[in-house]
Formats: structure tokens, sequence, C-alpha cells
């Protein structure tokens, strides 16, 4: 989705994760035919809805693997988890999905590629059937950087995993998209 800020993409992608409840918008939403109801995140993560946000949001004081394993810990309810358990798990995640970051990394340390690919691998850690992600190209400091997230949402989409990405600017819709679709004032342009 494409829009300058205002557009409603935002507030799409609050809609889509749960974070407003269906009782707080009108109309529906279907994710593979099926009608979504949700009415919290935590219900959107249990319905293969996982958002990753524009803002590079990882938590410099605890580990990678926590960062990778937060939403699958999250959507499963699992708080109590060894950490022989989570690191195994974002081993996993991280060599699935081809993203090299080293677990024992400072996250503080990270590139804001490393960053934004780790956000997306929490993401990925609740298996998601939909990833919406705002503006996922912004931060990213030069086309290295802009090239591996392009390669890993079309690695996504290659999987079968729908990959809803917010954008205000249109280089960045091209980039990323298979199909364009402009929002202005809440509605389809």
């Amino acid at each position: 989705f494409l829009g300058e800020d205002g557009a409603g993409k935002t507030t799409l992608m609050k809609i889509l994760g749960g974070y407003l409840p269906n009782k707080e918008y009108s109309g529906v939403v279907r994710l593979a035919g099926q009608l979504l109801a949700l009415s919290s995140i935590k219900d959107g993560l249990r319905h293969g809805v996982a958002l990753v946000p524009r803002l590079l949001a990882v938590f410099d004081h605890m580990s990678v693997a926590e960062n990778a394993t937060m939403a699958r810990s999250e959507s499963q309810r699992r708080f109590g988890i060894s950490r022989r358990q989570m690191d195994g798990q974002a081993a996993e995640i991280l060599r699935r999905w081809e993203i090299s970051i080293p677990l024992g990394a400072q996250v503080r340390e990270l590139t804001p590629l490393q960053r934004r690919q780790l956000m997306i691998a929490n993401a990925l850690g609740v298996e998601p059937a939909l990833v919406v992600l705002d503006e996922p190209l912004a931060g990213m400091p030069d086309g290295r950087a802009i090239s591996g997230v392009v390669r890993l949402i079309r690695r996504m989409a290659e999987r079968g995993i729908a990959c809803l990405c917010l954008a205000r600017r249109p280089v960045d819709a091209t980039l990323l998209a298979d199909t364009i679709t402009v929002l202005r004032d809440g509605a389809v342009a």
C-alpha cells in the first residue's frame, strides 16, 4: 500500500494486527478467505498476523535470541522457556530465513540492516500467514542494506507468506511490490 502520511496505512496495519479491536471499525477483514475478527494483538499473532513496525525497535538490553523469539513466546504464552531452548529456536529461525546475525552479537552493535532483519525474524517466529511491514526500507543507510531487506521480503513471499508492505515513497513500493494499491484519506485511490 502506497500513500502519504494520513492516507490510512497505519490504521490499516493496526486493524490487521489486532491493535484496533474489530468492534472499533466498520467492515470485515479476511485472511485466506477466513473472516478475522481480532480483538487484541495476541489474537492477531495466534491467527498468523505479524507486524513489523517502521522504527528500528529492537531491545538493546536483550540478547539476539530474546529479540528473535519475543513474538513467538507472546503468541504461545510461554514465558518460562530456558535459555537453551530460546537459543535453539532463534538459531533455527535465523538459519531457515538465511539471516546472518550471530546469536552472540551485542544487539546495540547491530547494523540498521541487522536490526531490521532481527525485527522480521521476530515476526517470522510465529510462522505467520501474513506479515505487515511498515516502511521496511526506512532507515536503511545504503543500497546494500536496502537490497538485504528486499531479498528477505522476496524470500518470504516465495515461501508462501503474504507480505503487505506500507510505503510513502513510490520508489520503495516499486522495489518491494508485485501489486501496488494507493491509499488517500483512508480509501483506495
